[in-house]
């Protein structure tokens, strides 16, 4: 009987044995899987985080390229007004020094004798400087003012003076601001061209 006894318990402790070891495998191996899925989890994860930050950092480059080149256009935008605007005081500037009241009167006397008739003409100038450039074109212009050459001084009006018909139809403008608005008009195209051939390069 002892010796069924010990095979007894020889044989229920080789089943705990046995039990205990599958146990244990499965436990190691349950262990393993888990351990296998956290990092395949953790090396996704990763890889997500670094697509991401690679994509924002794409994103990030290419907004600061976009605002560089916005700046840019914002700076030779702001450039060229500025310079029209300097450019605009120059010629007005330049216009009204180069209008002399000797250059008045032999321009309005050029004008007047390249007209068939002067009697239908009407000459206007700036009141602040009718009296002498209005003194010397009755001297040299008094033909032209008998047969009907109206001379009249205008408030307000900057240097220079206006051709007209007397009906008004038609006038020509040689004032300081006319003539520095077609030459602005003019020369403002040339210098955006520029502006934009120079950002160009």
């Amino acid at each position: 009987m002892d010796a069924q006894l010990k095979e007894i318990i020889e044989t229920i402790q080789s089943e705990g044995v046995q039990s205990a070891e599958k146990k244990a495998s499965a436990i190691v191996s349950s262990a393993e899987e888990k351990a296998a899925q956290i990092i395949k989890d953790a090396e996704k994860r990763a890889q997500d985080i670094v697509r991401a930050a690679q994509g924002e950092a794409e994103r990030m480059e290419r907004t600061g390229k976009e605002n560089l080149k916005q700046a840019g256009r914002d700076l030779i935008l702001n450039v060229e007004t500025r310079l029209k605007r300097l450019f605009a005081r120059v010629i007005d500037q330049t216009t009204r020094e180069a209008y002399s009241a000797e250059v008045v009167q032999k321009a309005i006397v050029a004008m007047v004798g390249s007209q068939s008739t002067s009697a239908d003409l009407s000459v206007q100038i700036g009141a602040g400087a009718a009296s002498e450039v209005e003194n010397a074109l009755r001297a040299k212009l008094g033909e032209a003012l008998k047969a009907g050459l109206v001379i009249t001084p205008v408030e307000g009006m900057d240097a220079g003076f206006r051709v007209s018909h007397k009906d008004g139809n038609a006038y020509l403008d040689f004032t300081a601001a006319g003539l520095a608005e077609v030459l602005g008009a003019f020369l403002n195209p040339r210098l955006a061209e520029l502006l934009r051939e120079s950002a160009a390069e």
